[in-house]
């Protein structure tokens, strides 16, 4: 989240932006769905490491069984 802004009416919201498909977005996310949120972007930033782990471990076989083919 980047930042806190207090509304006119004065709640807190947080400012989100994010791209999707390419395109930017912004969001603005109260104070009672702010844990949620940070949870779910933090289980995305997991799901990213776990993909770029995953990719790694996919080449690493491919270029094991290249070497066995003889490739």
């Amino acid at each position: 989240m980047e930042s806190a802004i207090i509304m006119p009416w004065g709640k807190t919201y947080w400012h989100l932006s994010y791209y999707h498909r390419g395109q930017g977005h912004t969001a603005y996310v109260s104070e009672e769905q702010l844990e949620s949120v940070q949870l779910a972007l933090q289980n995305y930033r997991n799901l990213q490491e776990l993909c770029k782990t995953l990719i790694d471990y996919s080449l690493e076989l491919a270029n094991l069984t290249d070497k066995e083919n003889g490739s």
